[in-house]
């Protein structure tokens, strides 16, 4: 709860920072959940936790849950190192914050201005030693792009998201949780 309400005075803080720098107010972004109970025994509890096909929100974060595991699972190995959470708000506003070597990375974007169509997410091979297995989603043309901030500057905007793990399991884990969200969040399921 302590922190929960920590990054919701970090992103109040970082709104006032950066001004027009950010795409969307985010503050009222939550945590997305890694919890997965998947040891319910009867019908009627299954029923009780299952998500109404109009709840966007819940269903966008109940997709990138997947990812915030990978994420717990993976951490202090390369690409990412550092603690990493995922967060969302009511509106489709992710931030991918990541605490390494003192530094705060952040990457900001909606989930909604990222492509959903054919094409729109493609895989990054780790062909070198070195590299790291990845996907790229594209950001529709004409929207904001995906914001990278470093200790709450902006370093950079780019014109698509680009998520690496450290094995190829994670990112066969991760895309169909992150195909999932980005369907429900242009409505297409």
């Amino acid at each position: 709860m302590l922190k929960r309400t920590i990054f919701s005075l970090y992103v109040a803080a970082t709104l006032v920072a950066c001004g027009n720098d950010q795409p969307a107010d985010t503050s009222n972004a939550k945590p997305v959940s890694a919890d997965q109970n998947t040891t319910s025994s009867s019908m009627s509890e299954l029923k009780s936790k299952a998500l109404q096909e109009d709840d966007i929100y819940g269903r966008v974060s109940n997709s990138l849950g997947t990812l915030q595991r990978e994420y717990e699972a993976t951490v202090n190995q390369p690409p990412n190192v550092g603690e990493t959470g995922v967060y969302v708000d009511d509106k489709l506003n992710i931030v991918i914050k990541n605490e390494k070597g003192g530094d705060t990375y952040e990457t900001i974007f909606n989930m909604k201005d990222l492509s959903a169509e054919d094409g729109g997410l493609s895989l990054i091979a780790d062909k070198l030693p070195g590299e790291f297995p990845g996907l790229r989603i594209q950001v529709l043309e004409g929207r904001e792009g995906v914001k990278k901030y470093k200790n709450h500057q902006l370093i950079a905007e780019e014109r698509a998201l680009e998520i690496y793990m450290p094995h190829r399991e994670n990112i066969e884990r991760i895309v169909p949780a992150i195909v999932a969200a980005l369907n429900v969040a242009h409505g297409k399921n």
